[in-house]
């Protein structure tokens, strides 16, 4: 089991890591490219004429922002003179040229970013206020409620990584690398680096995805742990009752609209958090049967 945990976590970040470790490896100085990642940028975008499309220095990384129309480079691959810059700059300049050409990936994916990340958002507050809302208010939110809106924005999360990749792909290998390469801004030599860069660049969203299968994975197991835990105490505690009275507190649930023997989580009895309470209203009932 210890195996396979340990696959399954190197299976997660290994990409993320090797992603980090390609853009730091080729991020040393190459004092003979003509020029930085920022300059190249404005070049491209006066070279192919892109409207309206502007370059800048970004706090937040690199990426091309459709919606202003921004190629935005982080301060070391702006003021940098090296692979990774001339790279990650001629990455994000494909994008702007994918947006001029109305790209139907890339509008389908500007379309859906900002939905799924509103959901996304709320799926992973769902997931964190729901437990406090449950010991505020002594009545625990249903755990498939919970299930069903935080796991439905992690899964949007992760599928619209894996739809961008072929996205980001030809934004590495239809439009950078043909650029670079057709107008001599790197070397022969220098190209074998630069596929890895960019290839790296454009897995960045596949890292990201293979990162929310990840916590897709936790949040499921812990929410799937709790359910188990519910059934399993319902079901102790109606052991310790005669026959009738058992009949009568399924019946009582049943009827209330909050137990469903297909799950075997019982809601009416779960709204009570200790032993003792659960063991009071089942005997109340007991009693009632007995008069």
């Amino acid at each position: 089991m210890i195996w396979l945990a340990a696959i399954f976590l190197c299976a997660v970040f290994l990409p993320t890591l090797w992603v980090r470790w390609v853009m730091q490896r080729y991020a040393r100085e190459v004092p003979d490219l003509p020029g930085t990642g920022g300059e190249l940028a404005k070049h491209l975008i006066q070279r192919f004429e892109l409207d309206g499309v502007k370059a800048e220095v970004s706090d937040i990384g690199d990426h091309y922002d459709p919606q202003e129309r921004m190629v935005r480079l982080s301060e070391a691959n702006w003021s940098g003179r090296s692979l990774t810059a001339v790279a990650v700059a001629a990455h994000e300049v494909g994008h702007a040229i994918q947006h001029q050409k109305k790209d139907p990936r890339l509008q389908a994916r500007t379309t859906l970013v900002p939905l799924v990340n509103v959901l996304g958002q709320a799926s992973v507050g769902v997931l964190v206020v729901a437990p406090i809302i449950g010991l505020v208010t002594r009545h625990p939110v249903p755990p498939m409620l919970i299930a069903v809106i935080g796991l439905s924005g992690l899964i949007l999360r992760m599928l619209l990584h894996l739809v961008t990749l072929p996205t980001e792909w030809d934004a590495s290998f239809g439009k950078a690398l043909p650029i670079l390469r057709q107008g001599g801004y790197i070397s022969t030599q220098q190209e074998a680096p630069v596929r890895r860069v960019l290839r790296a660049a454009a897995l960045t969203y596949f890292a990201a995805a293979l990162a929310d299968a990840f916590n897709l994975f936790r949040w499921a197991s812990l929410l799937l742990r709790r359910l188990k835990s519910n059934s399993s105490r319902f079901w102790y505690l109606l052991s310790s009752i005669s026959g009738k009275a058992k009949t009568s507190v399924l019946k009582i649930a049943a009827t209330q609209g909050r137990y469903s023997e297909r799950t075997g989580a019982n809601r009416w009895l779960e709204c009570k958090r200790s032993k003792g309470l659960y063991k009071k209203r089942l005997h109340s009932v007991f009693r009632k049967q007995q008069r």
